[in-house]
């Protein structure tokens, strides 16, 4: 019984993933989310591949790569999630150290495992840390951190969706983050709490409760992507930043013209330059509803992200004052923070994004044009 359900979740994974991998490589056109979403979903497949039970036995140890490519999945899988909710996503050298510190973990483990057992650590997850937590305390000291990893991965995805959720101008991708991150993060703990019980001798009896569970979570998490990836709204997932998603209605210019007025006399005063803005803010200064407030920045003004709304404006300004040859002694500083920043870095990220290159260099150019 077990192991029917674990086939039927298995493999309806597997053919989920493969249809998604397939979805996202041909709308999600050149993107870094769409590059990390295809590898996620080839990752995922391969994982499920590799550990069906007995194939070891068949391949042997030819198996290896694939299996150092299973481990590689959770990094990638935190970069997905990470470029679906920012529209601006890179990935940096701090993402790089630590997919390379989890790696190195994960490779440690095995070589202690090898080096006190002789064994090659090529069978499923139950058995890999059953024979790691029996192998001694270094490869235990080495697999900990891998577990507490993922645990950071799910802890960190809860934190960026929830915390970006405010500045989310799409309510589809508002609801979808929710509940994707939550699974997501619900699935990453599921494993942790497995693979912990298995490391430090827990009993191999509940093994299949957990193996089942993981791939009904897998299962899960694809269904659903499917579900948002299939319906004609779907582009926002992939959409150039600040690129306005298309909506099934959207409200005539006519209906909304006295709140855009709103809007433009608010940028006018300089009222977005204000530190620490906030949508709810916004919407309180403006008596508009916030969700309103939402529709009509994203469905008329184009913008997906608050965020990037207030960019705009803020870069606008900030061109405007950087080429005032009285304010050339004015430092960057104060003015990025007279422009609502609250440090120079986001500033300088900002400015380079729209302008493609510093304030600093920007200025120097502009003043000698004059």
């Amino acid at each position: 019984m077990f192991e029917l359900l674990e086939n039927i979740f298995r493999f309806s994974a597997i053919a989920g993933y493969a249809f998604t991998a397939a979805i996202v490589s041909r709308d999600g056109g050149d993107t870094l989310c769409s590059k990390l979403g295809v590898t996620t979903c080839l990752l995922i497949i391969l994982y499920l591949l590799v550990y069906i039970p007995g194939l070891f036995d068949l391949v042997g140890y030819s198996m290896i790569p694939l299996v150092i490519l299973c481990h590689i999945g959770p990094v990638f899988i935190w970069l997905f999630c990470l470029s679906m909710f920012d529209d601006m996503f890179k990935i940096t050298k701090a993402h790089i150290a630590a997919g390379v510190l989890f790696i190195g973990f994960v490779a440690a483990m095995h070589l202690a495992v090898y080096a006190a057992s002789g064994k090659v650590i090529l069978s499923s997850k139950a058995v890999s840390y059953a024979i790691a937590g029996s192998a001694g305390p270094l490869s235990i000291a080495f697999a900990a951190p891998v577990l507490l990893f993922k645990a950071a991965i799910a802890g960190h995805l809860c934190f960026v969706a929830w915390s970006g959720r405010g500045e989310d101008l799409v309510e589809e991708r508002r609801r979808f983050r929710t509940i994707f991150v939550s699974t997501v993060s619900a699935a990453f703990l599921w494993m942790v709490g497995f693979e912990s019980w298995m490391l430090f001798g827990g009993s191999p009896l509940v093994a299949p409760f957990f193996q089942i569970g993981q791939y009904g979570l897998q299962l899960g998490i694809i269904v659903y992507m499917l579900w948002h990836l299939t319906k004609l709204q779907g582009e926002w997932l992939f959409g150039v930043a600040g690129a306005p998603a298309q909506q099934p209605k959207r409200r005539s210019l006519v209906e909304d013209r006295h709140d855009l007025d709103t809007l433009s006399r608010m940028a006018d005063q300089d009222a977005l330059l204000e530190q620490g803005l906030s949508i709810s803010k916004l919407a309180e200064a403006t008596k508009m509803p916030e969700h309103k407030l939402r529709r009509i920045i994203n469905e008329h003004l184009g913008y997906r992200n608050f965020a990037d709304y207030l960019n705009h404006h803020r870069i606008l300004a900030a061109k405007t004052r950087l080429a005032v040859v009285s304010d050339r002694h004015v430092p960057i500083l104060t003015m990025a923070m007279d422009l609502g920043y609250g440090s120079l870095g986001p500033f300088n990220r900002a400015f380079k994004e729209r302008a493609g290159m510093t304030p600093t260099e920007y200025r120097k150019k502009t003043l000698a044009d004059c």
